[in-house]
């Protein structure tokens, strides 16, 4: 019995894992996390096109800090620092 205006709305929870994460970070750090952005990118565009939203990506950002800080860290390892 539903009356008239009221609009439902079902809520999902959805949960990704990598499989191999470790392996294919040690083979290609940039690489993966390109991916992974890229998937993560096209889960959302899907999501807000069925009117979802993202609430939350528990990694988002911290492996391509962690990338940045390794390479700024490699680069600076052949300078003297002050």
């Amino acid at each position: 019995m539903t009356t008239k205006g009221t609009k439902r709305k079902l809520t999902a929870i959805l949960s990704a894992d990598v499989e191999g994460y470790s392996r294919l970070m040690s083979q290609d750090e940039v690489g993966t996390i390109r991916t992974l952005t890229a998937y993560r990118q096209a889960m959302a565009s899907l999501i807000q096109q069925y009117k979802g939203r993202v609430i939350d990506t528990p990694v988002s950002g911290r492996d391509s800090q962690r990338v940045h800080i390794c390479h700024w860290t490699g680069d600076k390892q052949g300078e003297a620092w002050p």
